[in-house]
């Protein structure tokens, strides 16, 4: 009778060993699994930090200035236009001021042209250029009007023509570049969450007006010629950032 109660109280222990082992089996399952999710969960943050708030997809330029981004599928011609701009704000001590900004004010128009009506290296109707140097209550003006009209067919004529057949601009010339002696004026509507309703706000802007023409690369099987090669660019001096508030392309008064 002592044996068969020695024997089940040896058999309650194995079973009880096992399910111990079992259950440390289960944890380190489970806690190998939550280290995969936070591996991968980390490693898609970091690749959306960088495709959407890193410097140019980890191109290495000569210069650098933290108040422009160069964009992570820049070209050539974009990386050469931007290190101009870097360096000329780096220049510069204080941007604050008024006039005296033509040159950074005609290269951010540059930027913008040679980022926005590049086709060659967008990946759709919603890739839409040159947003980085649009003033911040006019960027979803300026994007809708792209995905209404110069973006509208990317995604048929991407698939049409192919990346390396459409459109990149190759030149940019400033033909005009005016420094404005009277204010912009600005009025756009901000949520106020202390009354919970929308206010008026009135801002004014030292401002810049910069007449551009442009060239695409010809050699490729789209029909450049229908696309816009000129415009009128308001610039802005919101607190020492230049940025474009409104443009006109195919609209430009050259001589006096």
């Amino acid at each position: 009778m002592y044996s068969d109660y020695a024997k089940m109280l040896g058999d309650r222990q194995d079973f009880n060993m096992k399910k111990k082992k079992n259950n440390s089996n289960l944890l380190f399952i489970a806690i190998a699994a939550i280290l995969v999710v936070i591996f991968f969960v980390s490693v898609f943050f970091i690749k959306y930090y960088i495709d959407h708030y890193g410097s140019g997809n980890g191109i290495v330029t000569r210069y650098q200035t933290e108040l422009y981004e160069l964009p992570k599928n820049a070209n050539e011609y974009q990386i050469d236009i931007y290190e101009e701009l870097a360096k000329t704000c780096n220049k510069i001590e204080d941007l604050n001021v008024e006039g005296g900004l033509e040159e950074i004010a005609s290269l951010v128009v540059k930027s913008f042209i040679a980022d926005h009506f590049t086709w060659s290296n967008k990946r759709g109707s919603y890739d839409v250029g040159g947003l980085d140097y649009v003033y911040g209550p006019q960027f979803l003006n300026i994007q809708a009007q792209a995905r209404n009209y110069y973006y509208y067919d990317l995604d048929i004529l991407l698939d049409q023509y192919g990346k390396e057949n459409l459109p990149t601009v190759v030149d940019i010339n400033i033909v005009q570049s005016n420094h404005i002696q009277e204010k912009f004026h600005y009025e756009y509507e901000e949520y106020d969450y202390g009354i919970n309703d929308y206010v008026t706000k009135e801002v004014d802007f030292d401002y810049y007006t910069i007449g551009a023409t442009w060239e695409y690369q010809s050699e490729t099987s789209y029909d450049e010629t229908k696309l816009p090669d000129r415009g009128l660019f308001m610039v802005i001096n919101r607190n020492g950032r230049l940025e474009i508030a409104f443009y006109h392309e195919d609209y430009l008064i050259i001589g006096d």
